[in-house]
């Protein structure tokens, strides 16, 4: 890298007297963090066993493999790289790994995507090549393009990107612009980029690697529109890597987060490539300009939903990642002389209530969401399975598309939502790239919250349910239901697992019957579809489908519980909490329609903060025992702040010494200061 200018040097520092502390340096544990792992009274290794089911083992391996292999660590000085620095290391480690086989030995080559993807740093550069791009060639594809561009997008002696999203259009497929027109003459397609909302916009990969291109178009023959199809598309020069004459793309430029990841954009000007392109598993289109379609596009669909599956059954790791690391930073930072007088002790951060409440909350969501999402993505690969195996059964694939578009949505906004609150409870710590945790995390879901809300529209005005999936056995007979209200609650208290699930199911019910049943049942007879569904009932249905999510998310993680074989009684009563927590939490924040349908009396407002407050209170001496069974690595999360010997202090301090800025030494001043700013202090006048 060019911009170590200076060797980076480790001060040793004074330490105070009687304050403990932790040193990465002399790989020292700093006493307070030591003491929250004395503290533990359950069977750690079986909670990490819990965690990772069946990937325990490849978890095991890819953290010893990360540890082994020097060429594969993490460093700090990832956070001070430019982008082209950070993507041509992500870039150096995968050509480390691709050119020492033996290190993935016996593993495919998904094996080498979820390494370089959930345990090193930075973006894997190859990450949408050998998932989306591939994917769409084995899914849309016949079989001697499988064979053909499938076999070398695997070796990686292709680069692809999946180039759907446009400018003007994302997650509105049918409204994307640009064309791909069948000129018979010379039997090639010609695409096009009508407009500048047709420019391909956002695509990981296409700013700078990809030289092919999986390019979603309409098919247009003669004129007529048949609709969107998908092409293998060749846009740079295999050899100089140049854009082709006909494409013109490049790098979208600094984001928010993924700064090396390459999204880029793409405009097509009547560039020409083979008929045959067509990806063409489904669809054939003639030299004739004849078409034909075969097979069922439902597998193909079924098998490009995994996708949205892989986003919220991994989701849980972003914010367990950013719990651990500001869960250690809240047990060795103190804060305040605020303990029993005549101790002359600061307090630890996690000993403020309000701080344990926030942490603690984090906690139960992440291992909440992870014990959720074994259901579904047990059901869905079964569904495949069995397709695969000649089931022409498409039944549970509305199942499936409304869970994955549903909690894609909710676990991905809700694990946003709660890393910032972790950022906020490191305080100035939290914002600093070296503590991690503003590298740790898609736009807004309000789309996939209204594909979810199709299926409970459809159950609530059926009265129906899908077959073989008994969870939405609670809304049928709704009317009937809520026929007399009050609605009333047969548990005294809401501070266990099977009252605060008995809630949210409630809660849901409740709002299914008043958006649909009383609501739009009635009005789609007077009222136009779009306008009903987009202008009267859209938050309706945000509302119902969040509270439809957050109790299958209790339900499927409380069934986990009881299914997983847990041996240890004291994990499993902490796993009970920690589901309850995330429940009482959901509670928290909106239970208004438990009020009107009278299952909450006056004051259960109050019950749940108390509920909430205790069940923290339980948990607390657990807490750095329960977060670190995710046993996560030092190398994997790269924190001067969230180490595991808790040195929030030394590390911290040495890493900005040696920052960017002054890598050059203290007496050191830059040219720009010298044009800039001491002309302006030197300036004739009052001096001080």
């Amino acid at each position: 890298m060019s911009f170590a200018t200076k060797e980076f040097t480790h001060q040793a520092f004074d330490q105070v007297k009687g304050h403990p502390y932790g040193s990465i340096k002399d790989k020292k544990v700093n006493p307070d963090l030591q003491e929250e792992r004395d503290k533990c009274n359950f069977d750690q290794k079986e909670l990490t066993k819990v965690i990772y089911g069946d990937d325990l083992e490849t978890h095991k391996l890819y953290s010893r493999l990360m540890h082994e292999n020097k060429e594969l660590h993490t460093t700090f000085e990832f956070y001070d790289m430019t982008r082209e620095e950070a993507m041509e290391r992500s870039m150096k480690q995968f050509n480390y790994i691709h050119n020492h086989p033996e290190i993935l030995k016996h593993h495919q080559s998904k094996s080498l995507t979820t390494l370089m993807m959930d345990y090193m740093q930075g973006q894997y550069p190859y990450g949408i090549s050998i998932s989306m791009f591939l994917m769409t060639i084995q899914n849309l594809g016949n079989d001697q393009q499988v064979d053909t561009w499938g076999a070398l997008a695997q070796q990686y002696k292709i680069h692809g990107c999946y180039a759907q999203t446009e400018l003007g259009h994302g997650s509105n497929v049918n409204g994307i612009e640009t064309t791909a027109t069948l000129d018979k003459s010379t039997d090639e397609f010609i695409l096009h980029s009508p407009s500048i909302k047709a420019a391909k916009f956002w695509p990981g990969e296409l700013g700078r690697y990809a030289n092919f291109a999986a390019v979603c178009a309409r098919l247009i023959i003669e004129g007529e529109d048949y609709g969107i199809q998908f092409f293998f598309v060749p846009i740079r020069d295999q050899t100089t890597h140049q854009p082709l004459p006909g494409v013109e793309c490049g790098d979208l430029g600094s984001k928010i987060g993924y700064q090396s990841k390459d999204n880029g954009f793409m405009l097509f000007n009547q560039y020409r490539i083979p008929r045959t392109n067509l990806l063409s598993k489904f669809c054939q289109v003639s030299k004739e300009g004849n078409i034909t379609l075969s097979g069922d596009p439902r597998l193909m669909y079924a098998v490009m939903l995994c996708m949205r599956m892989w986003i919220f059954c991994i989701v849980w790791r972003f914010s367990a990642y950013g719990t651990i690391i500001a869960g250690r930073y809240a047990v060795t930072r103190r804060q305040f002389l605020t303990l029993e007088k005549g101790v002359r002790q600061e307090r630890k951060l996690m000993d403020y209530q309000a701080h344990a409440v926030k942490l603690v909350g984090t906690l139960a969501q992440s291992l909440t969401f992870n014990l959720a999402q074994n259901h579904m993505n047990q059901y869905y690969f079964q569904f495949i399975q069995e397709l695969y195996s000649g089931s022409e059964d498409y039944g549970p694939l509305k199942i499936i598309h409304h869970f994955a578009s549903g909690l894609k949505a909710y676990y991905t906004n809700t694990v946003h939502n709660n890393l910032t609150t972790l950022r906020e409870c490191c305080g100035g710590a939290g914002f600093s790239a070296l503590s991690g945790l503003p590298y740790l995390f898609e736009g807004d879901n309000t789309v996939l919250i209204q594909q979810c809300a199709k299926q409970l529209i459809d159950t609530g005005l059926k009265n129906k349910i899908p077959k073989k999936f008994e969870f939405f056995g609670y809304l049928l007979d709704l009317p009937k239901q809520f026929e007399s209200l009050p609605h009333k609650s047969t548990f005294q208290k809401i501070d266990s697992l099977e009252a605060v699930q008995d809630a949210l199911r409630v809660r849901a019910a409740y709002q299914v019957y008043t958006s649909v049943v009383k609501g739009i049942a009635k009005d789609k007879a007077t009222v136009k579809s779009k306008t009903l569904f987009n202008e009267m009932y859209q938050q309706d249905q945000v509302i119902m489908s969040l509270y439809h999510l957050q109790y299958y998310t209790i339900w499927s993680a409380h069934g986990h519980i009881k299914n997983a074989g847990i041996k240890c009684p004291n994990l499993q009563a902490h796993l009970r909490k920690l589901v309850t927590l995330h429940g009482l939490n959901e509670l928290a924040k909106d239970s208004q329609v438990l009020y009107d349908c009278g299952y909450f009396k006056p004051g259960t407002g109050g019950e749940i903060i108390e509920a909430i407050k205790r069940i923290t209170g339980e948990l607390r001496p657990q807490f750095i025992s329960l977060i670190e069974g995710f046993d996560i690595s030092d190398n994997t999360l790269n924190s001067a702040i969230g180490n595991s010997y808790g040195d929030i202090y030394e590390t911290y301090m040495n890493l900005a010494k040696n920052s960017r800025l002054n890598r050059n030494g203290n007496d050191y001043i830059a040219d720009y200061l010298k044009r800039t700013m001491l002309p302006v202090l030197l300036t004739e006048g009052p001096k001080l």
